[in-house]
């Protein structure tokens, strides 16, 4: 085979795996895919799987949800313990990349009763996690602690909204005949 033919074969490879890759990317490979990337989403399949049950059966959670997923947020909701007494929080913890903004949620599943009350404990968390995305200069945990000082302020390092206990509240009742 000579060097002008191998050259040659080459470069119709190149193109044929550009082809190929530039097709997969467009609007029909994204019309297959059943299962998009959530913006809010858990490693741990018992809280993936109870998120995906409470979008399915709690309009309120449905639309927290989907007011993350328009944003350019990324909220990671994981099993953990939270300061003092407190069964579920949105760590004054913020980084950025990409694009977007990465934020946890951490519950504290051993103390909590019931699957009903973890996802009330979520969906009020993810309003916290809204209401801190509303503001785009909110981009690291100094400015995240900073907005709430400004949106929320209680006197002590916690924060508290009427809209996060609206929210959690909801989703509790919408998903009670569960």
């Amino acid at each position: 085979m000579t060097v002008h033919h191998r050259v040659r074969t080459l470069t119709c490879n190149a193109v044929l795996v550009t082809a190929t890759a530039w097709s997969l990317s467009g609007p029909a490979a994204a019309q297959e895919n059943t299962s998009p990337v959530r913006r809010v989403r858990s490693s741990d399949p018992s809280i993936a799987a109870l998120i995906e049950h409470a979008i399915t059966h709690s309009p309120t959670f449905k639309e927290l949800v989907a007011t993350v997923e328009a944003s350019n947020g990324i909220v990671y909701v994981q099993h953990g313990r939270c300061p003092g007494r407190i069964v579920a929080c949105l760590p004054i913890s913020m980084t950025s990349g990409g694009g977007n903004r990465f934020m946890r949620i951490v519950v504290d599943t051993e103390r909590i009763d019931s699957d009903r009350q973890l996802l009330g404990s979520i969906g009020h968390e993810l309003q916290h996690a809204i209401e801190v995305l509303s503001d785009r200069s909110v981009t690291n945990s100094t400015t995240m602690y900073f907005f709430y000082r400004r949106y929320a302020p209680t006197g002590r390092e916690r924060f508290e909204t009427p809209d996060a206990t609206d929210a959690g509240n909801a989703v509790k009742r919408e998903l009670r005949t569960w």
